[in-house]
């Protein structure tokens, strides 16, 4: 009898043990499926001269402490949390009934910028701007119309639709052959991607590609002619010509050097990822007139005006930090008034769409537009520093 009682015990210890070693093995770990972005958060911290000069902390969901502001020192924080609705308290470090709160959307990795400032019963919290990262850049390029649709567009149009395509390489050849009006100047004659000319909307290729876009030029703007033609001139009983400095009118400008196939920026095909040299111009149109945006990084401007509206002022704003990858802050100051506007790429390190987020945080897209001709705008506009 005692034996059989033991024989019971011992299979009842290691059904337990089995149930409990199974039980332990199915448990998930939660923490392995939780997706976690970067959030940075930058402070600018309004101080007071006499009243309600306090500290403020900064809490992330009401128990993670991320960062304590002296008075009115500026800050900035970054923190990983997870993918979802997250709420940001500013609160008197003394005191968390005194306190400002807003709620932010953590669906990717992000930079968020905050103005506070210290009243005597709350903190006053102004969100500037957030900027989320986006998908990385498309290695494939899709093909959006037929090969024939190119025909006639003016080279521009057309350079700016295969790079929306996301096309990386593409060139330019010029023939010089328009005379008595057979084409209109810039006329695109024919578009190869990969050699091809047979494509159709929906093919894909690589996105680095070779593309060609072949158009037309008057007959008289051919540089291999006008050199001829220079030659020409020079007097037939004259012998070798010592060169002599031909004079420059002023005040006319040097149009800015621009690469082959980026007609809005001064950069190459990869410094124009940086968005943070050079120059570049983004337009906007608005019923019957339109918004430039040329952001001169080499000058340390960025310059505002309207086309077709007969508003002959243009904005001028200094750059004072930031790239487009990033965030450009522009502030107004008009009188005792400030307001911000924010400026930056779409999709980090894709420049072919501008989005500019205004002081109500409504946001505005912009494309890209030919510099030289937003130059030429510029130069008839009346320049208001702010």
């Amino acid at each position: 009898m005692l034996r059989k009682n033991c024989k019971a015990i011992i299979l009842l210890l290691i059904l337990v043990t089995f149930l409990s070693s199974c039980s332990s093995s199915v448990q998930p770990d939660e923490s392995e499926n939780i997706t976690k972005h970067s959030v940075i958060v930058k402070i600018d911290f309004h101080s007071n001269f006499i009243f309600d000069k306090y500290d403020v902390t900064l809490t992330a969901d009401g128990n993670q402490d991320l960062i304590t502001l002296k008075h009115g020192k500026d800050g900035e924080v970054t923190v990983e949390l997870a993918e979802g609705i997250h709420s940001l308290s500013f609160h008197k470090k003394s005191d968390k009934s005194i306190n400002g709160d807003d709620t932010l959307d953590v669906s990717s990795d992000v930079v968020v910028g905050y103005e506070i400032s210290c009243k005597g019963d709350r903190v006053e919290v102004k969100r500037l701007y957030a900027n989320y990262a986006e998908k990385e850049e498309k290695k494939q390029a899709e093909v959006g119309c037929t090969n024939t649709d190119f025909f006639g567009q003016n080279y521009t149009q057309v350079i700016y639709q295969l790079m929306k395509f996301g096309f990386t390489n593409i060139n330019e050849v010029i023939k010089y052959d328009i005379k008595d009006g057979n084409y209109k100047k810039g006329d695109v004659e024919l578009v190869t991607i990969d050699g091809k000319k047979d494509y159709k909307k929906g093919d894909v290729f690589n996105a680095d590609v070779k593309v060609i876009v072949t158009y037309h030029f008057p007959v008289d703007e051919d540089p291999s002619r006008i050199n001829e033609k220079n030659n020409k001139d020079q007097p037939s009983n004259t012998p070798t010509p010592t060169p002599t400095p031909t004079p420059t009118p002023t005040p006319t400008p040097e149009p800015p050097k621009q690469s082959s196939s980026l007609f809005y920026t001064t950069n190459d095909k990869n410094t124009v990822k940086d968005g943070n040299t050079g120059k570049y111009a983004y337009i906007k149109m608005s019923g019957q007139y339109a918004i430039y945006y040329i952001i001169a990084f080499d000058e340390g401007y960025v310059y505002r005006f309207l086309d077709g509206n007969g508003d002959e002022t243009c904005d001028r704003l200094p750059i004072t930090g930031g790239t487009l990858n990033d965030i450009v802050i522009l502030t107004y100051h008009d009188g005792g008034i400030e307001w911000q506007n924010a400026l930056s790429f779409k999709y980090k390190r894709q420049p072919t769409t501008l989005i500019m987020q205004d002081n109500d945080y409504l946001t505005y897209t912009f494309e890209p537009t030919d510099l030289n001709r937003a130059l030429e705008l510029l130069s008839t506009k009346s320049i208001i520093d702010y």
